[in-house]
């Protein structure tokens, strides 16, 4: 079973000619693959193998179809991954693992590829890290790997330093025991973050990064009443 990709037209042409239907089938895998993390244009990729051990990892670009498989990194168990690709900071690309860690298992290790020598080193050490962290929902944005979490916690990680800071966050709503996350992601070079909370909500904002991490601001107030 292989993953399918989808695309979506921003001209409004989609009655001029069909949407094209790429797979990643040129990945070389009996069980197919599915997609784990996506950026700039790369897709970070795995075998459907239920055991890490025996789980492999590709880096794909499927508009040239060309692929490389990862080689072993040695973890026991993965709690999030991310493919980070900026072409005008970066010239090759990183993979980055959120790992398990001998301390404790409430620690976690960085791991972290790198494709211009093919090795992977641990980036710095082991850190506590709470199950609200969604390692597996890395943006990248600003130089850095951001993760997001239920809670008031936040982490990034600076690629180049190789060091990981807390992010301030919006103070979860209240009567609610946890955060309701809509939207958190990287778009146009600025950080996004959408949180609803309730079935029926017809309104919510739309909150931008500052660039310097000093808070999160409203950049945008949607109201969906407002356009029916």
């Amino acid at each position: 079973m292989y993953s399918e990709l989808q695309f979506i037209t921003f001209d409004g042409e989609n009655d001029v000619a069909p949407n094209p239907k790429p797979s990643l089938s040129f990945i070389e895998d009996e069980g197919g693959v599915y997609i784990r993390h996506s950026c700039n244009g790369l897709l970070l990729c795995s075998s459907f193998h239920c055991l890490e051990a025996d789980r492999i990892y590709y880096v794909c670009k499927p508009t040239t179809k060309q692929y490389h498989r990862l080689p072993k990194f040695g973890c026991k168990n993965v709690f999030g991954t991310s493919v980070l690709c900026d072409p005008s900071k970066l010239t090759q690309y990183r993979i980055i693992f959120i790992c398990d860690s001998e301390l404790s298992v409430s620690h976690r290790q960085i791991k972290m590829y790198h494709s211009d020598d093919g090795l992977w080193r641990e980036s710095g050490n082991p850190f506590f890290a709470s199950d609200d962290i969604l390692f597996n929902r890395g943006v990248f944005w600003n130089g850095a790997l951001h993760w997001v979490g239920r809670g008031e916690l936040a982490l990034s990680f600076d690629v180049e330093q190789k060091c990981l800071h807390e992010m301030p966050m919006p103070l979860v709503k209240e009567g609610w025991a946890e955060r309701r996350l809509g939207y958190f992601g990287e778009s146009g070079d600025h950080l996004y973050l959408i949180e609803i909370y309730g079935p029926l909500t017809a309104g919510f904002d739309v909150m931008e990064m500052k660039r310097d991490y000093a808070g999160w601001f409203v950049k945008y107030h949607v109201n969906i009443m407002q356009w029916r």
